[in-house]
């Protein structure tokens, strides 16, 4: 089976590069972001799928200013000329990895395929700018494309927010989360890999030419939850303490506000806490019933795995 692959290089890359060791059938080509911009349809002749990792991700502080085009730049426009190509090789399937930030800061209840995404920032709005895209590129088309849709993606390597609290553990640092009820969807990065790996492997040729699924593990956990895990799984204890909600906005407030004062990122913020307290759940039924997928892997080794790894390189 030859695959080609963009963004070879970022975390989730490099974990289904090396998740496809175990299958020995599958040939991966890798393409780095010079040798996208002059792809060659007749390189992608041939291939039985394009794996699209490559992306521009939320950074802090930009100094231009218009954000939206430069995200649009990579995430739709960059997306939808690879699209095009594929379509033209004639590769069976198109994967586009999204993300749920489509969806903007939605609270309240679990998010699923019927919910209509609305986002509120350029990431997200990128993001979905380039599925709609690819719906109207891949109508009618022999070849197929599948979208998945992930929540934060955790385990070794990964440089976002699960760092913060893997750095947070390593320096015995209890947080206030102890009181947090709200639950978070998250996905360990192997479950993804076996996702994708799942899509390569179907051969079911009544599927829709375009299909779009939501992705994650087998259970929601709180913030609370997962740094206890962490820490539990690092230094033995809990690590977490409780203070009310409504004092654990405020100094996220007073972040925002210092931030902006200093032009300088704080380790807490408005959006920091919010991503720790704030109700953020997805439902991967679809994908579960349609692939007749099960993540293989829990939480609990997702989050030793990613300490093990932490442990061993403890990133700066």
């Amino acid at each position: 089976m030859n695959v080609h692959i963009s963004g070879a290089t970022s975390f989730i890359g490099k974990a289904f590069i090396q998740y496809c060791q175990n299958y020995p059938h599958i040939l991966i080509n890798r393409l780095d972001r010079k040798s996208l911009e002059t792809l060659n349809v007749n390189k992608l002749k041939g291939s039985n799928s394009f794996i699209h990792l490559a992306a521009r991700v939320h950074v802090f502080n930009e100094e231009s200013g218009n954000y939206l085009r430069e995200y649009l730049e990579t995430n739709r426009d960059l997306t939808l000329s690879l699209a095009k190509k594929a379509i033209e090789a004639r590769v069976k399937k198109f994967i586009f990895i999204s993300s749920v930030a489509v969806y903007g800061r939605f609270k309240g209840g679990v998010i699923s395929l019927n919910d209509n995404p609305r986002p509120d920032d350029p990431y997200g709005e990128s993001k979905l700018e380039a599925e709609k895209g690819l719906v109207d590129l891949f109508a009618h088309k022999e070849s197929k494309c599948i979208i998945l849709r992930l929540p934060m993606v955790y385990g070794p390597e990964n440089k976002g927010n699960m760092l913060r609290l893997l750095n947070a553990a390593s320096r015995r640092i209890p947080l206030p989360l102890g009181a947090v009820r709200s639950k978070r969807s998250v996905v360990y990065v192997k479950n993804v890999c076996s996702a994708i790996l799942k899509i390569l492997q179907d051969e079911k040729p009544e599927r829709p030419t375009v299909q779009t699924y939501l992705i994650n593990d087998r259970q929601d956990i709180t913030s609370g939850q997962l740094y206890s895990e962490i820490y539990r799984a690092y230094r033995g204890g809990e690590g977490v303490f409780s203070i009310p909600e409504v004092l654990f906005r405020l100094s996220g407030n007073a972040g925002t506000l210092i931030e902006k004062l200093l032009k300088k990122r704080l380790p807490i913020n408005e959006d920091v806490v919010s991503r720790l307290i704030d109700e953020y759940r997805f439902s991967s039924e679809a994908f579960r019933r349609d692939y007749d997928w099960n993540p293989p892997y829990s939480q609990i080794q997702g989050i030793r795995d990613t300490v093990e790894w932490y442990k061993k390189n403890k990133p700066i």
